[in-house]
């Protein structure tokens, strides 16, 4: 028997022998792909074949060649237990966590292990359902592996004879086979549904993490494994007569075999938020409980396009980056778009998007990619393609708040023509210029209104001072605020800054953040200089209020 899906632009084929049924869990089903045959007319260009041909007899051509989609793995499915070679060495391993109140708490039981060694890498886990262990074998090199699912002990016939593979078996298989299947480009439908960042636990997230402390790399529910629905179905004894039904990815060793294949193809498999909001590819990462659900429901309510809310994986495709989702969830569907920016999200007090590049960027990357740290060729390859990704990719710092009004501040911020004169009026104050600029919005109400022109002028280090009103740098440009107050906090300067009709202070943060100072402010032809706070914010805010209602 043979079943394709397609994931994440990456065909797997899955193919047992006689007798053995494949069928993969529910979240897969929307996955599935038909082998694709492609029909191709193949014309001889050989003289005296079509030219001259009889007139009478219309049509003639050769006959239509089905062509079989290439997959980009071969995954050959086997009811029966595995070995591991006996020269494999353990390299790393995961316990189960358990959900606890306040928490989570290692179980010291063994969830999941990862074996290298005699030209395999073999990860086996430990299941819980059925009391067995499944085992995938990948040998280096080929793109033709093996799943050992371990279900035969099930069978009621108690005369069904076992198979099981020892590490010669094992060894000799994919000597033979090494060069089948070799990586070629994927194909297929690609376009839904969620794991948490490395450090951390969020119920009802899977977290297939491979880096840190062996005890805490996963964090895993038992509950969860409800969620992922049982993984086998025996329609009788092994007999002979009738076949077995086998799910060829028990939880979690989906989740082994798709890193394992999308780090092998320089891809990057990441937890975090992706949507498609208008035109633009937005993806949200961060530790659990930043917010990236959060932020999937606030862009979904307002009818966006939730690529996935929790596992993606981000694919370098005709020159650009795209973000995939991957099956978690019963109801997941193949969903994808393009990817425009980056943010590492946390809780704030105010909307703030700051932009990061370089090393800074990478390493966020990082931090909330599925990773492990044992084989430096997939640390490398992780590496390259994360600085790449930063270096095509806008990748920012967010603190937002968990409401409506981070949608909108992000998509005012989107506009190229907005990003444009920013980063005008930027690079003239880094040479030392000054700008005009037109003010907009009500944040700085009723000191800087609408319409308003505000001169900005350098700002030197170590002028910051409680009451200046600042040109602070943002994600695609910057915003007008005054400072509050100026603190020392563990020998470095920080700075506290707020619009004067804001509701909320924005984060402290270095003075570095300070492009420019307001030298004046010009309404209605006169030049004043810049103004102080005279009313507490709370009313601002309201004559604020009333004035854009009264602007329409």
């Amino acid at each position: 028997m043979t079943v394709d899906l397609v994931i994440a632009g990456r065909r797997i084929r899955l193919c047992s022998r006689e007798g053995v049924d494949i069928r993969p869990d529910e979240r897969f089903r929307a996955f599935e792909m038909p082998c694709e045959e492609r029909n191709i007319l193949f014309i001889d260009a050989a003289p005296g074949i079509l030219t001259g041909a009889d007139t009478g007899i219309p049509d003639t051509a050769f006959p239509f060649i089905p062509v079989v989609a290439e997959p980009d793995l071969v995954v050959e499915v086997e009811p029966g237990a595995g070995e591991i070679p006996a020269g494999a060495v353990k390299v790393f391993d995961a316990h189960l966590m358990e959900e606890v109140p306040g928490g989570v708490r290692n179980s010291g039981e063994p969830f999941w292990e990862v074996f290298s060694g005699e030209g395999v890498t073999c990860a086996r886990v430990f299941l819980k359902d059925t009391e067995r262990t499944a085992l995938l074998v990948m040998p280096h090199g080929a793109m033709r592996w093996r799943i050992f699912a371990d279900t035969l002990h099930d069978a009621t016939d108690s005369d069904s004879p076992h198979e099981s593979y020892t590490a010669d078996n094992l060894h000799q298989d994919y000597s033979d086979k090494s060069s089948e299947a070799q990586p070629q480009s994927g194909s297929g439908c690609y376009n839904s549904g969620k794991s948490s960042a490395p450090e951390s636990f969020d119920t009802d997230h899977l977290t297939h993490d491979f880096s840190g402390d062996k005890s805490e790399a996963q964090s895993h529910t038992r509950a969860a494994r409800e969620k992922h629905g049982s993984d086998l179905t025996t329609d009788s004894t092994i007999a002979g007569t009738t076949n077995i039904t086998v799910d060829p990815f028990p939880w979690p060793l989906d989740g082994l075999l798709l890193y394992f294949l999308f780090s092998r193809g320089g891809d990057i498999m990441i937890h975090g938020s992706g949507v498609l909001c208008g035109n633009r590819g937005w993806l949200f990462t961060g530790r659990s409980g930043s917010g990236k659900t959060t932020l999937a429901r606030l862009f979904d309510s307002a009818g966006d396009r939730v690529i996935h809310d929790d596992r993606l994986v981000l694919r370098r495709e005709d020159g650009r980056w795209m973000m995939h989702s991957t099956p978690v969830y019963r109801n997941d569907e193949p969903r994808s778009a393009p990817l425009n920016h980056l943010w590492i999200i946390r809780h704030g007090v105010a909307n703030v998007s700051e932009p990061i590049a370089g090393a800074e960027a990478v390493a966020m990357i990082l931090a909330n990619c599925i990773q492990q740290n044992w084989d430096g060729a997939a640390a490398a390859r992780l590496a390259a393609a994360a600085d790449d990704l930063a270096a095509s990719v806008r990748v920012s710092r967010l603190s937002f708040m968990p409401d409506t009004t981070i949608r909108d501040y992000l998509r005012l911020r989107g506009t190229e023509e907005k990003q444009l004169g920013a980063a005008t009026v930027i690079e003239m104050l880094g040479e030392g210029r000054t700008v005009s600029v037109t003010a907009g919005g009500f944040s700085m109400w009723p000191a800087i209104r609408p319409g308003d022109t505000v001169v900005i002028g350098p700002h030197g280090a170590g002028q910051a001072a409680a009451g200046q009103i600042v040109a602070l740098r943002r994600d695609g440009g910057f915003v007008l605020h005054r400072i509050t107050r100026v603190e020392t906090v563990s020998g470095h300067q920080l700075i506290v800054t707020c619009g004067d009709a804001a509701a909320r202070a924005d984060e402290a943060a270095g003075p570095e953040t300070i492009i420019g100072v307001v030298l004046s402010v010009t309404r209605a032809g006169r030049q004043l200089p810049p103004p102080r706070r005279r009313l507490p914010r709370w009313i601002n805010r309201i004559w604020a209020m009333v004035a854009g209602w009264m602007r329409g």
